[in-house]
């Protein structure tokens, strides 16, 4: 009887763990925007540090898709990568912002177009006052530490 007890709480106990996690939200861009629109500098910077690295889901409409160089003076060293920019879009709250993803790999930005509505799921590089708009910066797959502190920095 104890075993059939035991089995019949692990079995609702997982269920309500799995419910649990189905029902957590993923972080959304506009929620962020809206957020960081209302937030002070002391508290944006706070937003910043805390977002930083996280997954989110990006999404928009395709503006444009270019190159993108930096050079790293610290390590002395230019970096390549390709960004692909959305049109300014506006949260449920009226704040203006536009997404940024970037990439390392040409092949990841080949095929898309203008135009084209893209959603992503990414990790936060760098979220910007730009006072017309919030970017958000985002990146899919691995950056260095030296590049993502190279990112923060600028």
């Amino acid at each position: 009887m104890r075993q059939v007890l035991r089995g019949i709480f692990l079995v609702l106990f997982f269920t309500g763990v799995i419910f649990c996690f189905a029902y957590a939200q993923e972080l959304q861009v506009d929620a962020i925007v809206d957020e960081f629109k209302e937030a002070t500098d002391v508290q944006r910077q706070q937003l910043r540090d805390y977002y930083r690295d996280r997954e989110i889901i990006g999404f928009g409409t395709v503006d444009n898709v270019r190159e993108y160089n930096t050079f790293d003076e610290v390590n002395d060293i230019e970096r390549r990568y390709y960004e692909i920019i959305s049109v300014i879009q506006k949260t449920a709250k009226g704040n203006p912002y536009k997404v940024i993803f970037l990439y390392k790999n040409l092949n990841k930005v080949k095929g898309i177009n203008k135009g084209q509505v893209i959603e992503r799921s990414a990790n936060i590089l760098r979220i910007i006052d730009d006072r017309l708009w919030i970017s958000v910066w985002l990146y899919e797959g691995e950056l260095t530490p030296e590049e993502k502190a190279q990112f923060r920095s600028q």
